[in-house]
C-alpha cells in the first residue's frame, strides 16, 4: 500500500466510489480510522493521528476531507507537505480534494503535488464521456449475465442522464427485469426518464407529426409541473440540433464547432430528421419558438396556453 492517496477531479460520485473501494481494500477496523475535516482542522491533532500505530488493523487510516488545494493558504500546504513527507509504514493517509482541480492545473501547486507523488498516489476522478459510460453499463450488465448492446446502452444514457449512481440503479432494475438481453422495449418500460429526455421525445413526435403523442406528452409534462422555460429551452435545443445537422456532411463536424463532444446532446443526433424541413420551414419554426420565448418572459398569457399554441404551430409547419 502507498502511504498517501490523494483523490481529486470533478466527479464527486467517482471520488466517493474510489475512496470506499480503497477503504474496503485496507480492511481497517473502525477503531483505527480517524477522519478530519479541513473546515475545522487542527494540524497538531492530524499529525498525532498520522504517527499513531494501529490497534487492531494492519494499517492506521487517516482521512482528510473537504480539502481544497486552490483555497489552501501557504502555511496549510506546508504543514501538509511536512506530514506527508514523514508518514510511518503502518499509516495510510487519504486526502479528498473537493476543489475539482484537474491534473492539467497541478503545475500551479508543484511543491504540494510533488510531495504527494514522492510518497503516494494521485487518483484523478473526472466525469466520463458518454462512450465510456456506455462501456461501464455494458460491463455491468455482462457481470449480471445480461446482454446489452452499445445502441441500447446509449439509449439508457439518453433517457436517464449520465449520473453514474442513477445509471447504476437503472441497470440493477433492468437486469432484474430482463431474462437474457436488455432490449429497447424493456428500457423504455422500466427506466425513469429525465425531463430533458421527455422533452426531446416531445420534439421527435412533433417532427413525426404524431399529434396524439405530442399533446399527451406535453400534458404530462405540465401535469408534473415541469418548468415551462425548461420545456421551451429544450425544444429550442432540439430543433437547433436538427438545423445544424442539415448544414454538415458528417455529425462529427458539430462536435468541435459547437462543443458537443462531451455533451449528452450528441446522443440526440437524429439523422432521420435531416431533410424533413426546408430552409423556409426552419425559419417558421424558429419564429414560433422565438414568439413563445417572448410570451413566457413578458406576456400575461398562461404558460400552458403558450406551449400548447407553440406545439400546434410546430405540428402545422408544412
Amino acid at each position: 500500500m502507498n502511504s498517501v492517496y490523494y483523490f481529486c477531479g470533478d466527479d464527486e460520485f467517482l471520488i466517493s466510489f474510489e475512496y470506499k473501494k480503497l477503504l474496503s481494500r485496507l480492511k481497517t477496523e473502525d477503531i483505527d480510522i480517524r477522519i478530519f475535516d479541513m473546515t475545522d482542522i487542527d494540524f497538531a491533532d492530524l499529525n498525532n493521528a498520522v504517527i499513531s500505530f494501529p490497534f487492531m488493523s494492519d494499517y492506521n487510516t487517516v482521512v482528510l476531507k473537504d480539502f481544497k488545494l486552490d483555497k489552501a493558504v501557504k502555511d496549510e500546504k506546508n504543514r501538509l507537505i511536512s506530514i506527508i513527507s514523514d508518514i510511518p509504514d503502518t499509516t495510510v493517509f487519504i486526502i479528498i480534494d473537493t476543489s475539482k482541480i484537474k491534473s492539467d492545473e497541478h503545475f500551479k501547486y508543484a511543491d504540494f503535488i510533488d510531495a504527494i507523488k514522492q510518497n503516494g498516489e494521485i487518483i484523478e476522478c473526472n466525469a466520463k464521456s458518454d462512450k465510456q459510460i456506455a462501456g461501464i453499463l455494458i460491463g455491468g450488465a455482462k457481470k449480471r449475465g445480461k446482454l446489452l448492446s452499445e445502441k441500447n446502452a446509449a439509449l439508457i444514457i439518453e433517457l436517464v442522464g449520465n449520473d453514474l449512481l442513477t445509471l447504476q440503479n437503472e441497470i440493477d432494475k433492468l437486469c432484474a427485469y430482463c431474462e437474457k438481453e436488455i432490449k429497447e422495449d424493456d428500457i423504455r418500460l422500466v427506466v425513469v426518464k429525465t425531463v430533458t429526455a421527455d422533452v426531446f421525445e416531445l420534439g421527435s413526435n412533433i417532427v413525426k407529426k404524431k399529434t396524439d403523442s405530442v399533446y399527451k406528452g406535453l400534458n404530462n409534462l405540465l401535469y408534473l409541473r415541469t418548468d415551462e422555460k425548461l420545456i421551451l429551452g429544450t425544444l429550442i435545443a432540439f430543433f437547433a440540433d436538427i438545423y445544424r445537422l442539415c448544414l454538415v456532411d458528417n455529425p462529427s463536424e458539430l462536435d468541435n464547432k459547437f462543443n458537443y463532444k462531451n455533451a449528452r446532446r450528441q446522443l440526440y443526433y437524429k439523422n432521420e430528421f435531416v431533410g424533413v424541413y426546408s430552409k423556409k420551414q426552419f425559419q417558421s419554426i424558429f419564429e414560433y419558438l422565438q414568439k413563445a420565448d417572448r410570451e413566457l418572459k413578458r406576456s400575461p398569457v398562461p404558460a400552458s396556453v403558450t406551449l400548447t399554441t407553440l406545439v400546434a404551430n410546430l405540428l402545422n409547419v408544412r
